[in-house]
């Protein structure tokens, strides 16, 4: 049923992409796909046994790709929604408010050290994320100004070769 409705919250995420086009809406549209993205991600850790589950490493992706669609802060926002809802599955399982079946027996500080090891890589990885996605929109950015250049370069001297018999 999870898989079944990820599917199609994919197919509604691709329709609706079609009506919004980089207006001003897709800003808000992006960040609400990836904030139900990191929210599936926490249920999923949820059912494959939370601190022992090793699907925790699907937090980044998202925390990348709202890099790459958006920008630097947007992974820094992602990375911290991310931290809270690990954090907060974590101290829901530690403190048994929440029952996760699980076959290991974990020590509070397994907890305390898994919930640091994680912080510590979403801000990373949103660190290093943004910071490259930065650079790919400045190089993209220059590769246009030199492109229009060079258009206007062919066309001066296309201007100036069928200029040449007068």
């Amino acid at each position: 049923f999870f898989i079944v409705s990820l599917y199609l919250l994919t197919i509604v995420y691709a329709l609706i992409l079609k009506l919004i086009r980089k207006d001003s809406h897709f800003t808000v549209f992006v960040y609400t796909q990836i904030i139900i993205d990191v929210i599936a991600e926490t249920v999923l850790l949820y059912m494959t046994g939370g601190i022992g589950s090793m699907f925790s490493l699907m937090f980044p992706l998202s925390i990348l790709s709202a890099g790459i669609v958006l920008n630097r802060r947007a992974c820094y926002i992602i990375a911290t929604f991310s931290c809270l809802l690990y954090g907060g599955l974590l101290d829901l399982q530690l403190y048994n408010i929440i029952k996760i079946s699980s076959d290991n027996i974990y020590l509070a500080k397994d907890f305390f050290y898994n919930i640091f090891a994680h912080i510590v890589a979403f801000y990373l990885i949103a660190f290093l994320g943004g910071y490259l996605t930065e650079k790919l929109h400045k190089a993209t950015q220059r590769l246009e100004q030199k492109d229009a250049v060079v258009s206007d370069l062919k066309a001066f001297s296309r201007y100036v070769i069928e200029s040449m018999p007068s």
